[in-house]
């Protein structure tokens, strides 16, 4: 099972795929080790993307060991240098999903590309029937390989006024 066979956008730092895939329970479990209201946004989204795609139920545990959970989202006790703000660690196997960060930053990261592991109609805002909910055994490491991002101000092709231009710089810092 070539790790080339897995296609997210961006392309992480590090891909190793596994054979086999973790198929998702009708009762699907989300751990969190933190009460962050960010990260407990980003798990409700996900859930009811979940919930309309699949049709499961999605409950949410804040429990910081190991169990049952299907997913699992854990932000780093000791800070990992490599990960950064952005980055995170996801690895699916026989026993679930597990993602790691530093910050709530690096779970909607790896979130995301858990979204881009499953299967496509998990985007569907309706009951997708028949479906097997399944996510390849993989380990990804990801993180930004850039402090900047990059910001384009085309003033022609979208008719900004001197106002706006301005506005721009000042939100977007030294251009």
């Amino acid at each position: 099972f070539a790790s080339d066979s897995i296609y997210i956008i961006p392309q992480p730092v590090k891909v190793v795929a596994h054979e086999g895939s973790f198929i998702l329970p009708g009762n699907v479990t989300i751990s969190v080790n933190t009460g962050v209201q960010e990260v407990v946004e980003m798990v409700n989204q996900f859930s009811t993307q979940l919930k309309q795609a699949a049709g499961y139920s999605v409950s949410v545990n804040n429990i910081d060991a190991k169990n049952s959970s299907s997913i699992h989202l854990l932000l780093n006790k000791k800070n990992e240098p490599v990960l950064g703000d952005e980055g995170y660690e996801l690895e699916v196997n026989a026993e679930g999903v597990f993602i790691k960060a530093n910050r709530p930053a690096g779970l909607f990261y790896g979130l995301k590309t858990l979204n881009q592991l499953l299967p496509k109609e998990i985007e569907s805002r309706t009951l997708v029937p028949g479906k097997e909910w399944k996510i390849p055994f993989v380990n990804i490491t990801d993180y930004p390989r850039f402090k900047w991002r990059g910001m384009m101000f085309d003033v022609s092709r979208h008719f900004f006024y001197k106002a706006g231009g301005k506005r721009f710089y000042r939100q977007h810092g030294e251009i």
